[in-house]
């Protein structure tokens, strides 16, 4: 309970439960009053505090302790495990390898830049430095949006990541991140090579994107932490740029621009990085079907 409301004769028991809160003191001018009724309020707080997922003796349980945590992984893990707001799953029915290992790629540390805001202690705009992992999660939601529409938004915050049913029944989040060749291999299971004498039938099916969903261009719009959660932009590639360039040129001089607005990102690091995978991914994209032997039976979701 807050001291000055309990000083001021409101009961100690008069506090929330489960959520934020504050209580506030104003002192009125009486000869000349400066407020026209009740003060408008603002406040910058830290999203929920989120168990983690360890691993000891070769087993993975959740922690028994809560700590604050924009990890995104960290942050579906609580959202589907939550029975007042979320999914209100048991941990037996997720993985709790995948999202300890989805969490370990989240966190990877990929650059120290410069940050600023009040959020992240610089009052007065003056810039500081701060390790920016691979991705963050800082978003809102709503009850009463669908539990579905929820677990998307937070995975939104996580490029290409998918949340999957694995064969033994369970929830399976699946973020991957190699940064080489061989790393990208080493995801591939030895039993998931299929040459000719593993299809069925001789032709395979590839279908690249249409001209609408190319991109050369790409604007995320976000809530700058840096300027206290005004709304700003960023583009990438850069108009003039070289990648620019060669993109327009590549599509034939072409504008194809598209232009998102991604709750859960709130610096230009992680904007700017929304952007050119959103580019890249529309250029690379293609979906390839096939029809094999029982071999591919114990394919999963992911692999």
């Amino acid at each position: 309970a807050d001291p000055i409301a309990t000083a001021n004769g409101i009961p100690s028991t008069n506090r929330f439960t489960g959520t934020a809160y504050a209580s506030s003191t104003f002192k009125l001018d009486r000869d000349d009053p400066q407020y026209n009724g009740s003060p408008e309020m603002g406040f910058m707080v830290l999203g929920r505090k989120v168990r983690a997922v360890t691993l000891s003796g070769g087993v993975y349980s959740l922690s028994g302790t809560y700590s604050y945590s924009n990890n995104p992984a960290l942050c579906l893990l609580d959202y589907l495990l939550n029975a007042d707001f979320g999914r209100g799953l048991s941990t037996s029915e997720v993985d709790l390898q995948s999202f300890y290992e989805a969490a370990a790629v989240c966190g990877t540390v990929v650059t120290t830049r410069v940050v600023s805001g009040a959020i992240n202690g610089s009052i007065l705009g003056a810039g500081l430095l701060r390790a920016i992992p691979l991705y963050e999660c800082n978003i809102t939601l709503s009850t009463s949006n669908s539990v579905r529409d929820n677990i998307e938004a937070i995975m939104n915050t996580m490029a290409l990541s998918e949340l999957t049913w694995s064969s033994e029944g369970k929830y399976k989040l699946l973020v991957e991140y190699p940064t080489s060749l061989a790393q990208q291999n080493a995801l591939v299971d030895a039993d998931h090579y299929f040459t000719d004498d593993d299809i069925v039938r001789d032709d395979v099916n590839i279908q690249w994107p249409s001209a609408s969903e190319r991109y050369n261009q790409v604007t995320i719009t976000f809530s700058n932490e840096h300027e206290d959660f005004k709304t700003d932009s960023v583009t990438w590639p850069k108009t003039g740029s070289t990648a620019y360039n060669t993109y327009l040129t590549e599509d034939n001089n072409q504008p194809f621009r598209g232009s998102f607005d991604i709750a859960g990102i709130t610096d230009p690091y992680h904007a700017l990085a929304a952007a050119e995978q959103f580019v890249r991914e529309a250029r690379s994209v293609r979906t390839i079907g096939l029809t094999v032997t029982k071999k591919g039976l114990n394919i999963e979701p992911g692999d």
